[in-house]
């Protein structure tokens, strides 16, 4: 077959397919489309066509599964792959420097207390601790705890409400509540979650708060919870609480009736510094709030006999309408309470 008759058969096959395509429907219009497009846009033309013949490509594309193959190995070979795996270390080796640094940094030698012993052979006077008392090194204490222990184990293991109560915690509820000189206790198993629980436990939506603006993050995580509506006064300022509760009472007044908080702490935690609790008890009365002290590093710290700010300021502590204080601080237990009337 020479060139010429190759030009007339495929010229013919062409002539063949035209007819063909020709006599589907809508064939006229495709033409007629591709010919005026390509006419005033090439270019166009040109990337439909790339995606036509990607489509077609990836449609006629074999099949493959995104499952991970599992090659299957026999004993013989795992065994021989741990014994050549060689795991990298957690811990990168220490230099010399480090090494010369790590010495001289002092290291505590037994329980954490006021005064620590180091293993250079000196005592010092331990700023870091909660341990303020020495309680953790009483060696009464620790007899105590033994045999309570092995009287009730390490604990109820369920709610409060249910089975979770014991007579220990009875007993402990009544003896706060008669060292702080109020009606009633309620302990908790965490002192962060207490102030976080308590709050949202006696304002919800809609009520109204005024906190100081240098609380601490367990107090904020309450506030937060609760999704009242918050405002804040400025630090230890009480003519700018007045303000705030003033401004606030305006506002409720044609408004529905909302429970109102004044929630501050008895020793602040980023601070330092106390609170004039006179001065915040009777903005209390006059604006009529109730108020939430948060008494977690103040309990067991102020007051000759550590019952917090209200022995430390002279005030009955019958006037706070909620006591928070912590179980886990200065006395190096665990847990929290809350101290109130009995409502």
């Amino acid at each position: 077959m020479d060139l010429q008759d190759v030009q007339s058969t495929f010229l013919r096959l062409l002539d063949e397919s035209a007819t063909q395509f020709q006599r589907l429907p809508g064939s006229a219009i495709l033409l007629r489309y591709i010919k005026s497009s390509y006419q005033n846009d090439p270019v166009r033309s040109a990337v439909e066509l790339f995606l036509f013949l990607f489509a077609v490509r990836y449609l006629l594309a074999p099949t493959y599964s995104t499952q991970k193959t599992h090659v299957p190995l026999s004993e013989n070979e795992i065994d021989e792959l741990v014994e050549d795996w060689t795991p990298e270390p957690l811990v990168a080796p220490q230099t010399a420097f480090e090494e010369a640094e790590n010495e001289k940094r002092p290291v505590i030698v037994g329980p954490t207390g006021p005064k620590s012993k180091l293993s250079n052979g000196r005592t010092v006077t331990n700023l870091a601790s909660y341990n303020f008392y020495n309680f953790v090194g009483n060696e009464a204490l620790k007899e105590k705890a033994i045999q309570t222990l092995r009287t009730y184990g390490v604990g109820p293991c369920g709610p409060p409400g249910f089975y979770g109560t014991q007579d220990v915690h009875m007993k402990t509820e009544a003896d706060i509540a008669s060292h702080l000189g109020t009606a009633a206790c309620i302990v908790y198993a965490q002192s962060f979650s207490t102030i976080s629980s308590v709050i949202p436990a006696f304002s919800k939506r809609g009520d109204i708060i005024v906190a100081d603006k240098a609380v601490n993050y367990a107090v904020r995580k309450g506030l937060q919870i609760s999704r009242s509506t918050v405002r804040w006064y400025e630090h230890n300022d009480t003519e700018d609480l007045r303000r705030v509760l003033e401004t606030v009472t305006k506002e409720q007044s044609k408004k529905p009736l909302a429970r109102r908080f004044i929630v501050t702490e008895g020793l602040f935690e980023n601070v330092g510094d106390m609170p004039d609790l006179p001065r915040v008890l009777e903005l209390k009365y006059r604006y009529k709030f109730r108020l939430i002290l948060d008494e977690t590093w103040s309990y067991g710290v102020l007051g000759r006999t550590g019952r917090g700010l209200t022995e430390h300021q002279n005030v009955d502590a019958r006037e706070v309408d909620m006591i928070i204080g912590s179980l886990a601080g200065p006395l190096c237990a665990g847990g929290g309470f809350c101290g109130g009337s009995e409502e």
